[in-house]
């Protein structure tokens, strides 16, 4: 499996954030605030929500509900706090890499969040704005997957109608979309559960991915797979490169 990602791109992996970044980056607090408007006493609870969802995204996961995006609380917290510095880590990123997509490229977001790849794709690949591109991104809740989309239509204004955005909250809906030249999985493999066979038996959620995935991609596409950086995820990180390997992705 080639990769529209240079690996021998010479500079910094994570470089500063550039103008157009920043400038972006600078319009999402007044596009929340009429995204999901805060009243000055749930504003003044804020933290608290952050405070509490911090926890149960790190040291308290398996307290972690499996709806907590689609709660009040967490959801404001998400989209306050954790969702500018997830667009902000991801452009950089994107702008250390050599990345690119040819014209009519699809990109399948597993557990997409509120759209942060494409927010961070978008303020980052100027130059792919003017070409079409269509993008499935997929979530199991409703409330943040339209959030991301009124965020992105507030960041691109007019300029987006070229991209063909569709959002599914079901991830079998994928094989409809598919073939992917590029599929996105951010902070999305360590919230799944161990899968098991037919006998009941876990199985590895890692060579399961990869065949599923497999089955969804062209022969030249890539994935990009981001994670936390906590001990757990971590060492699934490994297991799911070495299942790669295994099998002879690059």
């Amino acid at each position: 499996m080639s990769t529209p990602f240079d690996r021998n791109r010479p500079g910094a992996l994570f470089p500063n954030a550039d103008p157009e970044l920043a400038r972006g980056l600078a319009l999402i607090p007044d596009l929340l605030q009429g995204i999901l408007p805060m009243k000055e006493k749930h504003r003044k609870l804020l933290a608290t929500g952050v405070r509490r969802l911090s926890g149960l995204l790190t040291t308290e996961r398996e307290n972690l509900p499996p709806d907590y995006m689609t709660r009040p609380e967490y959801l404001a917290a998400y989209l306050h706090y954790f969702m500018p510095w997830n667009i902000y880590r991801q452009a950089r990123l994107l702008q250390g890499l050599d990345f690119s997509l040819t014209p009519n490229a699809t990109i399948l977001d597993f557990g997409c969040g509120p759209l942060t790849f494409l927010q961070a794709m978008w303020l980052t690949r100027p130059h792919m704005r003017e070409n079409q591109y269509r993008y499935v991104g997929f979530d199991r809740s409703e409330p943040v997957l339209k959030a991301g989309r009124k965020l992105f239509e507030g960041l691109a204004g007019a300029g987006f109608k070229g991209w063909n955005v569709q959002t599914e909250r079901q991830l079998g809906a994928a094989r409809k979309s598919a073939p992917a030249d590029l599929i996105v999985a951010g902070n999305f493999i360590n919230e799944l559960n161990p899968p098991r066979s037919a006998h009941g038996e876990e199985v590895s959620a890692e060579d399961l991915l990869l065949q599923r995935w497999g089955e969804l991609l062209k022969p030249d596409a890539a994935i990009l797979v981001i994670e936390p950086g906590t001990r757990s995820s971590s060492k699934q990180l490994v297991r799911f490169r070495e299942s790669a390997l295994a099998v002879g992705w690059k």
